[in-house]
């Protein structure tokens, strides 16, 4: 459980209805159907024109990660391939065959059992650089959709602050059905401005609060999985090649910090 989104998303909705609270409005005066409906429902709709169906349901999968946790300890990763390369030389290729079922990272995995057959070097990198591109994509798309309705949001939140005011104008300044009092007249207008300030309001805080945030970190998890990915690759072909294990780690080492070196 990542529990810095968590206490970030309730933190700003609670300083938000305090701030409500605190100028002397209720909660429910902020609450509209309507405004929903045109900045969650134009957003959603907008990101849908835009991206492959496939790929918004793909992104959304990924949103729900943000809420777990996911720190990759590259320390750890370079201490289990190292191991990996060391059973390969002692055991050889069947007892790495062996330990396959004990590796819990799937990317890793799978450049080992890659590693494992007959290929030359430059085919078995190609093969793997291919994975890293295509993985690497994967992740950019999801991080692209957020961001995207994270620029949605606020926009269709203009388009319902145009509405709120046409509505607003319209029963201001139109004649009204005859029996109509100058009350309801003055609700209607009430009611468009509640509008036009609402769809603002809500576009602004999901795309602030939600959309961006997320592709924010989706982004820098997307850095970091890049990263340790590249380090698996080096790996993977260092155990194709049957180096030494102590080769295998100074290689590895060199993607991390001198500080996080220290800590092994």
């Amino acid at each position: 459980m990542d529990f810095s989104t968590i206490v970030g998303l309730i933190t700003g909705v609670a300083m938000i209805i305090i701030a409500i609270i605190d100028s002397g409005g209720g909660v429910e005066i902020f609450t509209s159907g309507s405004a929903y409906l045109i900045v969650i429902g134009g957003t959603l709709a907008a990101t849908f024109v835009n991206f492959p169906f496939k790929a918004v349901i793909s992104s959304f999968k990924s949103a729900s990660n943000v809420f777990s946790s996911e720190e990759i300890q590259e320390i750890y990763l370079i201490d289990e391939i190292v191991n990996l390369g060391k059973i390969k030389r002692e055991k050889g290729v069947f007892g790495l065959e062996k330990e396959m079922k004990n590796i819990q990272n799937p990317f890793l995995k799978n450049a080992v059992e890659l590693s494992l057959g007959g290929d030359k070097k430059e085919r078995l990198e190609s093969h793997l650089m291919l994975e890293l591109k295509n993985s690497e994509k994967r992740d950019n798309n999801a991080t692209e959709i957020f961001y995207q309705m994270g620029e949605y949001a606020p926009a269709f939140g203009m388009i319902g602050t145009v509405i709120g005011l046409i509505v607003m104008l319209g029963s201001g300044f139109t004649d009204q059905s005859v029996g109509s009092s100058i009350g309801d007249k003055y609700f209607e207008l009430l009611r468009g401005m509640g509008l036009a300030l609402k769809t603002t309001l809500y576009g602004i805080i999901i795309s602030n609060l939600i959309f961006l945030p997320i592709a924010g970190k989706l982004g820098r998890r997307s850095k970091d999985r890049l990263e340790s990915r590249e380090m698996i690759v080096e790996g993977a072909l260092s155990i194709h090649q049957n180096d030494h294990p102590i080769k295998i780690r100074e290689k590895l080492e060199a993607y991390i910090s001198e500080e996080d070196r220290k800590g092994s």
